[in-house]
């Protein structure tokens, strides 16, 4: 029988990190939680609201837009405090998860656009910093499994998310609001994994010299477009013009209701 062939990557890659796999769970619950609460909207803002898909448009854009800046700003803000960014992460999570059950109680779309919108902003201050903790705690020869595992398990819940609202919907009650609700159940779970399942490595600073080496300023560039490299510049622009150009899936929901699905079929086809 001949020994199987060792194989030093193969060894490396079977162990993600702790933080890498915390992370993961985090993104789990989070997005169940989430998409147990996004199929609604479009049909609270058009039933229970009396709104339509004009104020539905202008909700989910002034929402994805405080996120998307949000992001950029956080990513940034987390480097200068010396790459510490599980307090940004855990401050977006908390805010998500605080603020997103209290869809139940909407009687306003201003309400809906106010809650929604500070939802947004926990996903635009918790992101980039999470990313880099994924990047931080792990080996360059294995970022892409780290990054790929993170974003199965991110999808998992997407879709755990969706069919749990259908489940609940179809077997166990027809409230909407109740629904919103228990969204707060995995919504916690989220947020104590990665206040209690993941430990901050510190900058480690030996002497006052190496103290000034590590200063913010000297280690972030300014934020310009020239700085940036054309390889760089040229996906963002592509991203740009393919993000001014897709349509929220929440419009085809809505659609999907108005053409009479049932809110549980809305459910998954979201």
């Amino acid at each position: 029988m001949t020994s199987p062939i060792y194989s030093p990557a193969r060894t490396v890659l079977a162990r993600l990190p702790r933080t890498v796999i915390v992370l993961g769970l985090v993104s789990l619950f989070n997005d169940i939680a989430s998409e147990m609460v996004a199929p609604l909207i479009p049909i609270i803002l058009s039933t229970t609201l009396g709104a339509g898909p004009a104020i539905l448009g202008a909700v989910e854009g002034i929402a994805e837009t405080i996120a998307s800046l949000l992001k950029l700003w956080a990513g940034r803000y987390s480097d200068r405090l010396g790459g510490r960014r599980k307090g940004l992460a855990v401050s977006g999570y908390l805010l998500s998860n605080s603020v997103r059950p209290l869809l139940a109680f909407a009687h306003l779309w201003g309400s809906v656009l106010i809650v929604r919108s500070l939802d947004r902003v926990g996903k635009g201050i918790r992101g980039a910093p999470r990313d880099a903790l994924v990047a931080d705690s792990t080996p360059a020869a294995m970022r892409g499994y780290a990054f790929g595992y993170h974003r199965a398990l991110d999808n998992a819940g997407a879709v755990g998310g969706s069919l749990i609202a259908a489940a609940l919907l179809a077997w166990w009650t027809s409230s909407l609001s109740k629904i919103l609700l228990w969204s707060a159940l995995p919504g916690a779970i989220a947020v104590l994994l990665l206040l209690f399942g993941i430990k901050e490595k510190k900058p480690a600073v030996s002497n006052v010299a190496n103290s000034a080496a590590v200063k913010p300023e000297a280690i972030i560039p300014p934020l310009r477009w020239r700085n940036l490299s054309i390889g760089l510049r040229r996906y963002l622009l592509v991203v740009t013009l393919y993000t001014l150009g897709r349509t929220s899936e929440m419009f085809i929901v809505l659609r999907a209701h108005e053409l009479s699905s049932s809110v549980v079929q809305a459910a998954l086809i979201w």
